[in-house]
């Protein structure tokens, strides 16, 4: 590894290829659940052995691979540790748009300026086009003379040509004219009721705007990775046809170091046998010097004895490299399930905040962040020949007004009259109940104890808007007469005349509505936020950007495109 390169390139193009391999395949757990035997393996022609991240250096007069290597999948964890085998930070990174490059490059290089592949931008263009409809190819008006036959059929007569949409969508990543150029193209040849290229559009035209402004900084850079894949292919040929070979990780990125060292033109025999006498050489014709000798120990034979340098590359606990693809597997989806729960917690801390600011501006009270905690429960003890003035803290929860000239001084403490108490923590909540319940038993409030629902407290008065809501004749109890985080199920009446049942803190707590009129403006609003996360994203890049543009430019208000 003394040829290989130790620090990034200034610009780097980053690509990726999984590698395929045969094997079997145990049956799944549906299979299993209806009696299929868990050791029963299928055999399955392709399985995924590994993904080979690739970074490429096109600095020089050819582009040359600067690091490849095996990891478990494409994940934002495998991207990071690729960009950690290698010192310094490149300038320019050139990748598709792969949310996972692009997170790993944020953090790992946040100065570095990302650039999307325009080969790989089209290719999405071009997917949502024949998605509506749009064929690839047209049979021309007039036939066109070729100079030359074509292949396969021979034919001098040119009859088929590309259809004008692709071809405008070739030049539409140059700048604003072109691109025009190609939306005038869409008005004219997808029709108005195919929205898949049009919505790709309306979702990605900011990001298309931030790459003309890149371009136009660092204009003598790769703007696309298309033309360099063909060169991928050539580098890892051998590699794939023994792909079904590769167990071993480690053993496998020493073969990519070579691999990259043959793409760079060092692999030379001379230069591999003179570092091998130099190495041999230090260490007195020796793999390695004793005060070098860190390798671990291992029993052979009952003894103990250190493990050879050999033993050190073979898997001991199961092959390496599928347990990298598990591993990838694993944190992808728990990944995505992290991000999932990030972006429920961000919408419902939002959708609280709206909320709230319109409590204020409407006067409707805003609901506690938490339940009061209940007094501190009394043990039972005797209250026989004893009086209520003895319990100082009940005597502070007697209500003056409503129980009239009853007098607490002579009550007796195990007496069964019920009297009105009146709660301290809030002074809205009287209740009534008999004098030995709170004596003997240490009831306290019933409201903040969960048994009753205060009506300043209930569905109503937090949620009136949703107690317009409230079926008037299916539900046993009124909105006034429940929390708003209760867990009975109730019956909702919408606008429309929908309804459905959904229990009350999912309406409340999860913001969940009418599942009917969901299915209309669902997709609206999931198309909403994927714009406004966008413009989001594409701001931050703006900010980055405007940093790179000379202050001359602005001085004299030659703003980028």
């Amino acid at each position: 590894m003394a040829l290989h390169p130790k620090t990034w390139p200034p610009v780097v193009i980053l690509d990726s290829t999984t590698l395929m391999t045969r094997g079997y395949r145990p049956p799944g757990a549906a299979a299993v659940r209806y009696g299929a035997d868990p050791t029963d393996e299928k055999e399955a022609g392709n399985l995924k052995a590994g993904t080979t991240l690739i970074a490429m250096d096109p600095t020089g007069p050819a582009v040359r691979p600067c690091l490849i290597q095996v990891h478990g999948g494409k994940d934002v964890e495998s991207w990071k540790a690729f960009f950690a085998a290698l010192d310094a930070a490149p300038e320019w990174v050139i990748a598709d748009l792969d949310q996972a490059i692009a997170r790993a490059v944020r953090e790992t290089w946040p100065k570095a300026i990302l650039y999307h592949s325009r080969h790989h931008l089209e290719a999405l263009m071009r997917k949502r086009a024949i998605e509506d409809g749009v064929p690839e190819r047209v049979k021309l008006d007039v036939p066109i003379q070729l100079a030359r036959p074509l292949p396969w059929t021979g034919s001098v007569v040119k009859r088929w040509g590309e259809h004008p949409l692709f071809e405008a969508m070739k030049l539409a990543q140059r700048g604003p004219v072109e691109w025009a150029a190609f939306k005038d193209a869409i008005a004219e040849h997808v029709p108005p009721d195919r929205l898949a290229l049009r919505s790709w559009i309306a979702t990605n035209e900011l990001l298309m705007e931030r790459q003309w402004r890149i371009a136009r900084i660092h204009g003598r850079v790769p703007l696309s990775t298309g033309a360099h894949e063909g060169k991928i292919g050539e580098w890892l040929a051998p590699l794939k046809r023994r792909a079904g070979r590769w167990q071993n990780a480690r053993r496998l990125n020493l073969v990519l170091g070579l691999i990259t060292l043959r793409g760079r033109g060092e692999a030379r025999e001379a230069r591999y046998a003179k570092l091998v006498r130099a190495q041999f050489g230090a260490r007195a014709n020796c793999s390695h010097l004793p005060a070098e000798n860190v390798l671990p120990m291992e029993t052979y034979r009952g003894k103990q004895r250190q493990m050879s340098w050999w033993r050190t590359w073979h898997d001991r606990n199961g092959a390496s490299l599928p347990r990298l693809v598990f591993e990838s597997d694993r944190r992808t989806k728990r990944r995505e399930a992290d991000d999932h729960a990030a972006r429920v917690r961000e919408r419902l801390e939002t959708a609280y905040a709206e909320a709230n600011d319109l409590r204020k501006q409407l006067g409707i009270p805003a609901p506690p962040a938490g339940r009061p905690k209940n007094p501190e429960a009394r043990p039972p003890a005797s209250v026989k020949s004893r009086f209520l003035r003895e319990f100082d803290d009940l005597l502070l929860e007697w209500d003056w007004d409503f129980n009239g000239d009853l007098d607490p001084m002579v009550l007796a403490a195990g007496t069964k009259e019920r009297v009105a108490w009146r709660c301290l923590l809030n002074a809205q909540h009287v209740w009534e109940t008999r004098v030995v319940d709170r004596t003997y038993r240490a009831s306290s409030c019933p409201y903040h104890m969960g048994n009753r629902v205060h009506p300043a407290e209930s569905l109503a008065a937090y949620y009136p808007w949703l107690a317009r809501e409230w079926h008037p004749t299916r539900n046993v109890l009124r909105p006034d007469e429940v929390s708003r985080a209760s867990a009975r199920e109730a019956i909702w009446l919408c606008e429309n005349g929908h309804e459905w049942p959904a229990v009350i803190y999912s309406r409340t707590l999860s913001n969940s509505g009418c599942p009917e009129c969901a299915k209309v403006i669902g997709p609206a609003k999931s198309k909403a936020a994927k714009q406004r996360k966008r413009r989001e994203a594409e701001a931050r890049a703006e900010a980055q950007i405007m940093t790179l543009i000379p202050i001359a430019d602005l001085v004299a208000g030659d703003e980028p495109f």
